[in-house]
């Protein structure tokens, strides 16, 4: 039985820890952020295979215009939903999200602000 998804939404991101791949902007800069209407039709095919929970990842995810939209759409389809972020977005986003992501994955990738500066340049 399938249970977890882990859906690409964006190979982009706006940090640049070089323990990342996806912090290696020259791979990923002209790469397409996900279709909703596309993400929408993917999500319905997997919540008919038995799929519960989705975590909207990427790159980083909140770079996505309609991310909030991409996890309401599956949250009404009554799967829990998570964003695994580095939260340097997440201020602008936390409003819009509130109530429908269940669970926020975030990058701590030091326990002094310096170290994780310098990471995420």
């Amino acid at each position: 039985m399938l249970l977890l998804c882990n859906y690409y939404v964006t190979y982009r991101c706006n940090a640049f820890c070089e323990f990342c791949h996806f912090g290696d902007h020259t791979n990923f800069k002209d790469s397409s952020f996900a279709d909703i209407s596309e993400f929408k039709s993917n999500v319905e095919q997997i919540a008919k295979l038995g799929v519960k929970f989705i975590d909207l990842t990427g790159g980083e995810p909140l770079l996505h215009k309609e991310i909030h939209l991409m996890a309401e759409f599956a949250n009404n389809l009554k799967m829990q939903t998570s964003i695994t972020t580095n939260t340097l977005l997440y201020p602008k986003f936390a409003e819009k999200l509130a109530g429908i992501i269940n669970l926020l994955h975030f990058s701590l990738d030091s326990p002094m602000k310096k170290n994780t500066t310098e990471l995420e340049k």
